[in-house]
């Protein structure tokens, strides 16, 4: 992680690095930041483009290799998962009062 600044927001600015940018009619439209960091077998970095210590927050984007941690565990069978991750999908386009009954029988 990044030493501890006073501005936490300018410390975790200086992480990060372009690693998108997208144009449009040869315009600037935007910028995507982001830290990578490949890891070779033995844990060492093997790649890194921005601090590859930074702090993160994965939120849904570890979802797939969670998945595939507990599936790989045994702790859920693929056709549980796969029900269940297509009732999930069926369900998003709707507003959450009209997926609250789902939900309920969901847990």
């Amino acid at each position: 992680m990044t030493s501890p600044s006073s501005d936490p927001e300018k410390a975790a600015a200086g992480s990060y690095v372009p690693l998108a940018v997208t144009y449009r009619s040869d315009v600037l439209e935007s910028v995507h930041h982001g830290a990578v960091v490949a890891l070779n077998e033995d844990g060492s970095v093997a790649f890194s483009y921005g601090d590859p210590l930074v702090g993160i927050f994965p939120r849904s984007s570890t979802k797939p290799l969670q998945a595939h941690a507990m599936l790989s565990a045994g702790l859920i069978s693929l056709m549980s998962y796969w029900h269940w991750s297509v009732r999930v999908m069926m369900v998003a386009p709707f507003t959450l009062m009209e997926c609250e009954e789902f939900w309920l029988q969901l847990v």
